[in-house]
């Protein structure tokens, strides 16, 4: 009776096939990327509240340190239904920044600003971003005592600490490159407006264009991509650093 309960177990026994010839290690990295890919899909699909602006930006502050190919979108919002691949393009650079509404990448010579609303799609390339970026216990034992006695006064006065907790908005990194020479890629006829940047408010910057100085207002909701050429203004540094 035993020997035929053990010969109906041995034929019960089930074994399950291989995934795939990928070992079990690369398999699980493998299964890793594509959550972070479905997240970050899922991110820029949602519509643009600070729910899902806040998803973003902390997704986007975990790449800081790595290299990131972005796909941004430059056709005007009447157009985006069409699935037109034209207008598009393409920009990279290292990560430095994510911001309330922005990302900034670093790249030779030059700062490139693409809003969240332009993004298509993001892929990074180094598997060891600035991991440590947002750890504090390094810093001036100075600074530490006012963060924790007056920390929303401390905070509101550093722009790379109130971006750092909270995210700053497009514009106010804008300020920091007031004097720089800029080119503005916009959704328009017109592919760059370069000049100056002289101003930047909430919904629109301000350049200074041409040898006569003309003065040139364009909308932060029709840019796609804003360059800053870091060789004039080498005063100006990104908040991360």
């Amino acid at each position: 009776m035993t020997r035929r309960k053990e010969k109906r177990a041995a034929e019960n026994v089930r074994y399950r096939s291989p995934n795939g010839r990928l070992p079990p290690e690369a398999l699980e990295r493998l299964r890793a990327c594509i959550e972070e890919a479905n997240r970050l899909l899922r991110a820029l699909g949602n519509p643009r509240d600070d729910e899902n602006l806040a998803q973003l930006r902390l997704h986007f502050a975990s790449l800081r340190g790595a290299l990131v190919r972005v796909e941004v979108d430059c056709k005007p919002a009447e157009a985006a239904a069409e699935h037109d691949p034209s207008g598009k393009c393409e920009v990279v650079g290292l990560l430095t920044t994510a911001g309330k509404d922005f990302i900034q990448l670093d790249a030779v010579g030059e700062r490139l600003l693409v809003p969240y609303g332009r993004i298509c799609s993001l892929q990074h390339h180094d598997a060891n971003p600035r991991e440590d970026e947002d750890d504090l216990r390094g810093i001036d034992p100075c600074l530490r005592m006012q963060l924790v006695l007056h920390f929303g006064e401390t905070v509101a006065c550093r722009p790379e600490l109130l971006n750092r907790f909270l995210g700053i908005p497009l514009f106010l990194q804008l300020l920091q490159y007031v004097g720089c020479r800029v080119a503005i890629r916009t959704e328009r006829s017109e592919p760059h407006v370069r000049g100056v940047l002289v101003d930047a408010k909430e919904h629109a910057v301000r350049i200074e264009t041409g040898a006569e100085r003309e003065c040139k207002d364009v909308s932060l909701h029709e840019a796609c991509v804003i360059v800053v050429h870091a060789d004039s203004g080498n005063r100006h540094k990104s908040n991360e650093e």
